[in-house]
């Protein structure tokens, strides 16, 4: 991780040639066991517009373009065949923290698709990629339940621990960060979905 100010590195084009080359080296076994985070947000309540249905459809659109963090926290490029999340792509992710800012990367390990009885889930997992401030693993999920409102929800779970000697130095600030950084993922993308959904109808 090499911190620079953030409009030096938002000045540039994002480019991926370093981390898409990149093999992820991270002990999956071992991220397991480490720092567990899951949070979710509600996106079909009684301000949504548009059935349930619409808001699943938004809210895969959304997950795939990788429209989760505010551009104000984030900056990000999906390097893929398709420019969306499939397994194998590199996400790079420019964080800004104040006036700065860091790059790095995570690559998309699976792609998650259930339609059991009574639930249907989508959603993708990433890796993050050596010189990440966090290792770890990340799981993005969007869940429609079958009930009298067909309720829609996302959630963020994290397995992490710090990956950078600068974020163990300042542990208790790392996941400060962290936590609020999903918090701001989970009202972004829900804002995101609601008005995709308001504005497309469904």
């Amino acid at each position: 991780m090499k911190l620079s100010l953030a409009a030096w590195l938002h000045a540039r084009p994002i480019e991926g040639a370093q981390w898409s080359a990149m093999a992820c080296t991270l002990d999956e076994s071992h991220a397991r066991n480490q720092r567990h985070a899951l949070d979710t947000v509600v996106l079909q309540d009684e301000d949504a517009k548009g059935s349930s249905h619409a808001v699943m459809a938004r809210a895969r659109e959304a997950l795939f373009r990788y429209a989760i963090f505010p551009p104000t926290r984030m900056r990000s490029k999906i390097l893929s065949n398709s420019g969306r999340i499939e397994v194998g792509a590199t996400i790079v992710q420019q964080v800004q923290m104040g006036p700065l800012a860091f790059e790095a990367a995570v690559r998309v390990t699976a792609l998650i698709e259930q339609d059991d009885k009574g639930e249907r889930v989508i959603g993708f997992e990433y890796t993050t990629l050596p010189g990440h401030p966090e290792q770890g693993i990340a799981r993005f999920t969007v869940r429609q339940l079958v009930g009298p409102h067909d309720p829609v929800s996302f959630s963020i779970e994290t397995w992490s621990m710090p990956g950078h000697w600068i974020s163990m130095l300042v542990a208790p600030f790392t996941r400060w960060m962290q936590r609020r950084s999903t918090k701001q993922a989970l009202m972004f993308f829900k804002a995101t979905v609601l008005a995709e959904t308001e504005t497309k109808g469904g």
